[in-house]
Protein backbone atom coordinates (compact mmCIF):
# COMPACT_ATOMS: atom_id res chain seq x y z
CA UNK A 1 0.00 0.00 0.00
CA UNK A 2 1.17 3.75 -0.69
CA UNK A 3 0.29 6.62 0.34
CA UNK A 4 -1.52 9.39 -2.27
CA UNK A 5 0.98 10.95 -4.23
CA UNK A 6 1.07 14.87 -3.93
CA UNK A 7 2.52 15.01 -7.35
CA UNK A 8 -0.23 12.00 -9.22
CA UNK A 9 0.16 13.61 -12.58
CA UNK A 10 3.24 12.61 -12.41
CA UNK A 11 3.40 9.65 -10.58
CA UNK A 12 3.39 5.94 -11.13
CA UNK A 13 2.33 3.03 -9.20
CA UNK A 14 3.60 -0.34 -10.61
CA UNK A 15 1.74 -3.25 -9.15
CA UNK A 16 2.36 -7.30 -9.06
CA UNK A 17 5.19 -6.77 -7.54
CA UNK A 18 6.79 -4.64 -4.17
CA UNK A 19 10.59 -5.43 -3.08
CA UNK A 20 11.68 -4.08 -6.47
CA UNK A 21 15.39 -3.82 -5.95
CA UNK A 22 17.12 -2.94 -9.47
CA UNK A 23 15.88 -2.31 -13.18
CA UNK A 24 17.27 -1.00 -16.28
CA UNK A 25 15.84 1.03 -18.80
CA UNK A 26 14.96 -0.51 -22.05
CA UNK A 27 13.70 2.98 -23.79
CA UNK A 28 12.33 6.22 -22.45
CA UNK A 29 9.12 4.46 -22.38
CA UNK A 30 9.86 1.15 -20.72
CA UNK A 31 12.27 -0.74 -18.26
CA UNK A 32 13.08 -4.50 -16.91
CA UNK A 33 12.89 -4.94 -13.33
CA UNK A 34 14.09 -6.90 -10.34
CA UNK A 35 12.16 -7.95 -7.11
CA UNK A 36 14.60 -9.47 -3.92
CA UNK A 37 11.42 -12.11 -3.80
CA UNK A 38 10.76 -12.47 -7.02
CA UNK A 39 12.96 -14.62 -9.42
CA UNK A 40 11.11 -13.47 -12.31
CA UNK A 41 12.63 -10.18 -14.46
CA UNK A 42 8.90 -8.12 -15.45
CA UNK A 43 8.83 -5.20 -18.05
CA UNK A 44 6.97 -1.91 -16.94
CA UNK A 45 5.89 0.88 -18.66
CA UNK A 46 7.69 4.09 -17.32
CA UNK A 47 4.88 6.61 -18.13
CA UNK A 48 1.78 4.65 -17.50
CA UNK A 49 0.46 2.97 -13.89
CA UNK A 50 -0.31 -0.99 -13.89
CA UNK A 51 1.02 -4.68 -14.18
CA UNK A 52 4.05 -6.13 -16.04
CA UNK A 53 3.76 -6.19 -19.68
CA UNK A 54 5.53 -9.22 -19.52
CA UNK A 55 7.80 -11.32 -17.04
CA UNK A 56 11.07 -13.90 -17.54
CA UNK A 57 11.75 -16.22 -15.02
CA UNK A 58 14.98 -18.18 -15.49
CA UNK A 59 15.05 -20.11 -12.69
CA UNK A 60 14.68 -23.64 -14.42
CA UNK A 61 17.66 -22.41 -16.74
CA UNK A 62 20.11 -21.56 -13.66
CA UNK A 63 19.78 -25.38 -12.06
CA UNK A 64 18.95 -24.04 -8.78
CA UNK A 65 20.06 -26.82 -6.14
CA UNK A 66 17.73 -26.16 -3.08
CA UNK A 67 14.31 -26.88 -4.01
CA UNK A 68 13.04 -25.55 -0.72
CA UNK A 69 14.59 -22.38 -0.45
CA UNK A 70 14.02 -21.21 -4.52
CA UNK A 71 14.60 -17.09 -3.79
CA UNK A 72 17.31 -15.61 -5.55
CA UNK A 73 17.52 -12.34 -3.87
CA UNK A 74 18.38 -10.73 -6.99
CA UNK A 75 19.61 -7.18 -5.70
CA UNK A 76 21.82 -5.84 -8.63
CA UNK A 77 22.34 -5.32 -12.57
CA UNK A 78 24.11 -3.84 -15.09
CA UNK A 79 24.03 -3.67 -19.05
CA UNK A 80 26.86 -3.86 -21.61
CA UNK A 81 25.47 -3.21 -25.00
CA UNK A 82 22.57 -5.90 -25.63
CA UNK A 83 23.50 -7.88 -22.50
CA UNK A 84 22.26 -7.46 -18.98
CA UNK A 85 23.91 -8.68 -15.96
CA UNK A 86 21.77 -9.87 -12.98
CA UNK A 87 23.32 -10.31 -9.67
CA UNK A 88 21.66 -12.39 -6.16
CA UNK A 89 22.50 -11.02 -3.28
CA UNK A 90 25.32 -13.83 -2.19
CA UNK A 91 24.09 -13.45 1.40
CA UNK A 92 22.48 -15.62 3.84
CA UNK A 93 19.12 -15.71 4.78
CA UNK A 94 17.67 -13.07 7.65
CA UNK A 95 18.28 -15.79 10.60
CA UNK A 96 21.65 -16.49 9.26
CA UNK A 97 21.60 -19.46 7.33
CA UNK A 98 22.91 -20.52 4.10
CA UNK A 99 21.55 -20.13 0.92
CA UNK A 100 23.15 -21.40 -1.89
CA UNK A 101 20.41 -20.46 -4.70
CA UNK A 102 21.71 -17.17 -3.69
CA UNK A 103 25.23 -17.40 -4.82
CA UNK A 104 24.11 -16.40 -8.44
CA UNK A 105 25.48 -13.96 -11.27
CA UNK A 106 23.80 -14.58 -14.73
CA UNK A 107 23.36 -12.87 -18.13
CA UNK A 108 20.63 -12.15 -20.57
CA UNK A 109 20.70 -10.85 -23.95
CA UNK A 110 18.17 -8.49 -24.95
CA UNK A 111 16.46 -8.29 -28.16
CA UNK A 112 13.30 -6.49 -30.05
CA UNK A 113 11.89 -3.01 -28.19
CA UNK A 114 9.68 -1.91 -25.39
CA UNK A 115 7.20 -3.56 -24.95
CA UNK A 116 7.76 -6.14 -27.26
CA UNK A 117 11.24 -6.68 -25.65
CA UNK A 118 12.37 -10.47 -25.06
CA UNK A 119 15.15 -11.69 -23.11
CA UNK A 120 17.27 -15.15 -24.08
CA UNK A 121 19.42 -16.65 -21.32
CA UNK A 122 23.21 -16.72 -21.74
CA UNK A 123 25.06 -18.23 -19.14
CA UNK A 124 25.72 -17.84 -14.81
CA UNK A 125 28.07 -18.29 -12.83
CA UNK A 126 27.85 -19.73 -9.05
CA UNK A 127 31.15 -19.20 -7.52
CA UNK A 128 31.87 -15.01 -6.92
CA UNK A 129 31.50 -15.66 -3.42
CA UNK A 130 33.36 -18.92 -2.82
CA UNK A 131 36.01 -16.65 -5.27
CA UNK A 132 35.87 -13.27 -2.68
CA UNK A 133 36.33 -15.23 0.08
CA UNK A 134 38.91 -16.89 -1.46
CA UNK A 135 40.84 -13.81 -2.48
CA UNK A 136 40.19 -11.85 0.92
CA UNK A 137 41.92 -15.29 3.43
CA UNK A 138 45.28 -15.16 0.69
CA UNK A 139 45.70 -11.24 0.97
CA UNK A 140 45.79 -11.48 -2.73
CA UNK A 141 44.40 -7.82 -2.74
CA UNK A 142 47.87 -6.86 -1.40
CA UNK A 143 46.50 -5.79 2.15
CA UNK A 144 47.15 -8.95 4.25
CA UNK A 145 45.29 -11.96 5.10
CA UNK A 146 41.99 -11.84 6.15
CA UNK A 147 41.76 -8.28 5.90
CA UNK A 148 38.40 -7.56 4.82
CA UNK A 149 36.99 -10.37 7.01
CA UNK A 150 34.69 -12.04 4.21
CA UNK A 151 34.51 -15.30 5.65
CA UNK A 152 33.85 -14.24 8.82
CA UNK A 153 30.93 -11.96 7.47
CA UNK A 154 29.44 -14.89 5.61
CA UNK A 155 29.66 -17.40 8.22
CA UNK A 156 26.81 -19.52 9.65
CA UNK A 157 24.72 -17.77 11.84
CA UNK A 158 25.84 -13.88 10.79
CA UNK A 159 22.87 -12.43 9.62
CA UNK A 160 23.26 -10.07 6.57
CA UNK A 161 21.31 -7.21 7.84
CA UNK A 162 23.88 -7.26 11.44
CA UNK A 163 23.73 -3.58 13.10
CA UNK A 164 27.38 -3.75 13.42
CA UNK A 165 27.85 -3.53 9.40
CA UNK A 166 29.42 -7.11 9.90
CA UNK A 167 27.34 -9.35 7.67
CA UNK A 168 27.71 -10.48 4.07
CA UNK A 169 25.36 -8.68 1.47
CA UNK A 170 26.11 -7.36 -1.92
CA UNK A 171 23.72 -5.08 -3.36
CA UNK A 172 25.20 -2.84 -5.95
CA UNK A 173 26.19 -3.86 -9.30
CA UNK A 174 27.90 -1.49 -12.60
CA UNK A 175 30.49 -1.31 -14.56
CA UNK A 176 33.25 0.95 -13.89
CA UNK A 177 33.29 4.12 -16.24
CA UNK A 178 34.47 3.71 -19.45
CA UNK A 179 35.77 0.24 -18.58
CA UNK A 180 34.95 -3.71 -18.49
CA UNK A 181 35.68 -4.12 -15.06
CA UNK A 182 32.61 -4.79 -13.18
CA UNK A 183 31.94 -2.66 -9.27
CA UNK A 184 30.52 -5.12 -6.92
CA UNK A 185 28.69 -2.98 -4.36
CA UNK A 186 28.53 -4.33 -0.49
CA UNK A 187 25.77 -3.28 2.01
CA UNK A 188 27.88 -5.31 3.97
CA UNK A 189 30.36 -5.54 5.53
CA UNK A 190 31.42 -2.27 6.49
CA UNK A 191 35.07 -1.89 6.42
CA UNK A 192 37.69 -2.19 7.89
CA UNK A 193 36.57 -5.14 10.55
CA UNK A 194 38.01 -3.02 13.34
CA UNK A 195 35.88 -0.11 12.76
CA UNK A 196 32.89 -0.28 10.29
CA UNK A 197 32.99 3.23 8.88
CA UNK A 198 33.52 2.65 5.18
CA UNK A 199 31.27 1.41 1.94
CA UNK A 200 33.18 -1.64 0.25
CA UNK A 201 33.43 -1.98 -3.66
CA UNK A 202 35.31 -4.93 -4.73
CA UNK A 203 36.18 -4.06 -8.59
CA UNK A 204 35.64 -7.87 -11.00
CA UNK A 205 38.10 -7.67 -14.00
CA UNK A 206 37.52 -10.55 -15.65
CA UNK A 207 33.44 -10.44 -15.14
CA UNK A 208 32.08 -10.76 -18.59
CA UNK A 209 34.03 -13.69 -19.34
CA UNK A 210 32.49 -15.61 -16.24
CA UNK A 211 29.16 -15.84 -17.45
CA UNK A 212 30.04 -17.19 -20.82
CA UNK A 213 32.25 -20.11 -19.07
CA UNK A 214 35.40 -18.63 -20.69
CA UNK A 215 36.86 -17.44 -17.32
CA UNK A 216 36.04 -19.99 -14.44
CA UNK A 217 37.51 -18.12 -11.69
CA UNK A 218 36.98 -14.41 -11.01
CA UNK A 219 39.79 -12.06 -10.86
CA UNK A 220 39.81 -8.64 -8.67
CA UNK A 221 41.50 -5.39 -8.80
CA UNK A 222 42.15 -3.75 -5.03
CA UNK A 223 38.82 -3.08 -3.38
CA UNK A 224 38.04 0.65 -2.72
CA UNK A 225 37.01 1.99 0.56
CA UNK A 226 34.52 4.82 0.28
CA UNK A 227 33.39 7.26 2.98
CA UNK A 228 29.33 7.63 2.98
CA UNK A 229 28.80 8.55 6.20
CA UNK A 230 28.71 5.14 7.36
CA UNK A 231 26.79 3.84 5.22
CA UNK A 232 26.96 0.35 2.78
CA UNK A 233 25.91 0.65 -1.09
CA UNK A 234 22.03 -0.21 -1.69
CA UNK A 235 22.78 0.35 -5.66
CA UNK A 236 25.17 1.00 -7.36
CA UNK A 237 24.93 3.06 -11.38
CA UNK A 238 27.73 4.22 -13.34
CA UNK A 239 28.25 5.95 -17.14
CA UNK A 240 31.23 7.52 -18.64
CA UNK A 241 30.60 10.44 -16.57
CA UNK A 242 30.71 9.03 -13.56
CA UNK A 243 28.55 6.89 -10.53
CA UNK A 244 25.61 7.78 -8.77
CA UNK A 245 25.79 5.75 -5.37
CA UNK A 246 21.57 5.20 -3.04
CA UNK A 247 24.30 4.58 0.24
CA UNK A 248 21.93 3.18 3.25
CA UNK A 249 22.28 1.53 6.51
CA UNK A 250 23.37 -2.16 6.58
CA UNK A 251 21.46 -2.85 9.05
CA UNK A 252 17.22 -2.32 8.42
CA UNK A 253 15.63 1.27 8.60
CA UNK A 254 16.44 4.66 7.48
CA UNK A 255 18.97 6.67 6.91
CA UNK A 256 19.38 6.87 3.02
CA UNK A 257 21.20 9.40 1.18
CA UNK A 258 22.11 9.96 -2.10
CA UNK A 259 25.87 9.89 -3.41
CA UNK A 260 27.91 11.12 -6.45
CA UNK A 261 31.43 9.85 -7.18
CA UNK A 262 33.89 9.48 -10.40
CA UNK A 263 34.83 6.28 -10.54
CA UNK A 264 37.91 7.15 -10.01
CA UNK A 265 39.56 4.54 -6.60
CA UNK A 266 41.33 7.77 -5.40
CA UNK A 267 38.48 10.35 -5.20
CA UNK A 268 36.11 10.80 -2.42
CA UNK A 269 32.33 10.25 -2.95
CA UNK A 270 30.19 13.81 -2.75
CA UNK A 271 26.89 13.96 -0.50
CA UNK A 272 24.17 14.75 -2.95
CA UNK A 273 20.85 14.64 -1.43
CA UNK A 274 19.82 13.48 2.08
CA UNK A 275 16.99 11.58 1.29
CA UNK A 276 15.53 10.03 4.75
Amino acid sequence: ASLASSTPVTSRFHTGQSNASSAQALDDDTMIVADDELNALRVFSRSESGTALSSFDFSAALALTDAANPELDLEGSARRGQRLYWLASHSNNKSGKLRVNRYRLFATDLSGQGAASTLSFVGAYDHLRSDLIAWDNAGAHGLGAKFLGLEASAGVGVIPEAADGSGFNIEGLSFAPGSATAYLGFRAPNEPPAERRAALIVPVTNFEALVTGAATQATFDAPILLDLGGRGIRELKCTDQGCLILAGPASAGGNFALYSWSGDRSDPARSEEHTS
